[in-house]
């Protein structure tokens, strides 16, 4: 099993201005955060999971994200990023869908209310 890189998950969050609320997943975080994932078919989401499950995380991947992330950031329409993800190598598209994901829990988490 990989090494784990969780904590560098968080340093890409915030240094990465595409995975940023503000950034390229924008639109689909907030979507995301209602339970709509237009560009990720259910299939594709279930594979991702479980092979990162299984392989872990590495440093490597950071870098796979960042290159993944601007490649979609580039596409304008929804038709080109379908393209994109379609014509992905499978690891690069696991990483994506995991990165995705993280997103939309930071996104929910910024915004759940605080509890006294």
């Amino acid at each position: 099993m990989a090494e784990p890189v969780s904590w560098k998950w968080e340093v890409l969050l915030k240094s990465n201005a595409d995975a940023t609320a503000g950034g390229a997943l924008h639109p689909w975080v907030s979507l995301g955060a209602v339970g709509v994932h237009p560009l990720f078919e259910a299939d594709s989401i279930r594979r991702a999971f479980e092979r990162i499950e299984r392989d872990g995380l590495t440093g490597p991947d950071l870098e796979v994200a960042h290159a993944s992330l601007r490649q979609l950031g580039q596409r304008r329409t929804v038709a080109r990023k379908l393209v994109l993800l379609d014509d992905m190598a499978p690891r690069a598209l696991d990483v994506l869908i995991f990165f995705y994901f993280r997103s939309v829990d930071e996104f929910i988490a910024a915004r759940a209310p605080v509890l006294h």
